[in-house]
């Protein structure tokens, strides 16, 4: 029984520990002329919907639920050329 009730805590444990994970990422607000990034692990990813942003400066630290998408267009325009890992849309940012 104490087995049972060890595997059992075990399995729960690592459930609730990889929801965290899936909820949200440590990131950083990255802004310039082009709009709002996340840096997430050293990589700065577009964001999409950039009105979810309006509350957040550059430097801020933040943990972002993020959706991977195919591709958007920037919504500023500039002269300067920022790298991306890719194109993200927020779903809940704190």
């Amino acid at each position: 029984m104490k087995t049972f009730i060890l595997i059992c805590s075990v399995i729960v444990f690592t459930f609730v520990s990889s929801c965290k994970k899936e909820h949200g990422q440590d990131a950083i607000v990255v802004q310039n002329c082009l709009g709002y990034y996340l840096r997430i692990n050293a990589e700065d990813y577009y964001i999409c919907n950039q009105e979810s942003m309006k509350d957040y400066a550059d430097g801020d630290a933040v943990v972002a639920s993020v959706m991977r998408t195919e591709r958007c267009n920037p919504s500023g325009v500039c002269l300067i050329v920022h790298p991306t890992a890719g194109y993200v849309t927020v779903q809940e940012i704190k």
